[in-house]
């Protein structure tokens, strides 16, 4: 029910990114099978809703949550619910991050692409282990590690498709 009510907002063109608080809707695909679907409406949103110069936001960066947004979803996460502590993933637009944490710790975030065109998850590794989940938790992230994005160019629809590979709830 909630994939065929997101599916209808995109499909019918009624989400509007210059709304702050409709930014959490791309990643809503999560707490579904089809995860690979975040990665393709965040995708495009990274194209189309965001550009060098005047206007290349589509609303009001209220208190920055339009940059926020933006930074967090070209990392490849995004903290739909901070209280939770679960950071839904999604394919990232840069390379490689690295994140100065306290304590000297970092986290780096690779990300590997088959080609130019890759944006959808084959594979996540954390700490070069193989990671099935959707999601990932703050109290890892802040320890710091490594994040390893494989990327290709279709939809590797099996990948967190499991109920146990999603976000626990909102």
């Amino acid at each position: 029910m909630l994939e065929t009510a997101l599916d209808s907002l995109f499909i019918k063109k009624e989400y509007w990114h210059g709304n702050e608080p409709g930014h959490q809707i791309p990643f809503m695909y999560n707490f579904t099978a089809n995860c690979w679907k975040t990665q393709k409406q965040v995708r495009e949103i990274l194209k189309n809703e965001y550009s060098y110069g005047p206007g290349g936001l589509g609303g009001n960066d209220d208190s920055g949550q339009m940059s926020a947004w933006y930074i967090f979803a070209s990392m490849g996460f995004y903290p739909l619910n901070p209280v939770s502590g679960e950071y839904l993933l999604c394919s990232p637009l840069f390379d490689k991050v690295n994140i100065h944490l306290p304590g000297g710790k970092m986290l780096e975030i690779i990300c590997h692409k088959k080609s130019k065109n890759a944006q959808y998850i084959n594979e996540v590794k954390w700490n070069g282990k193989t990671y099935s989940k959707n999601y990932v938790n703050y109290a890892s992230l802040i320890k710091g590690g490594r994040l390893d994005f494989y990327l290709q160019v279709s939809p590797f629809k099996s990948w967190a498709s499991k109920p146990e590979d999603q976000p626990k709830g909102l």
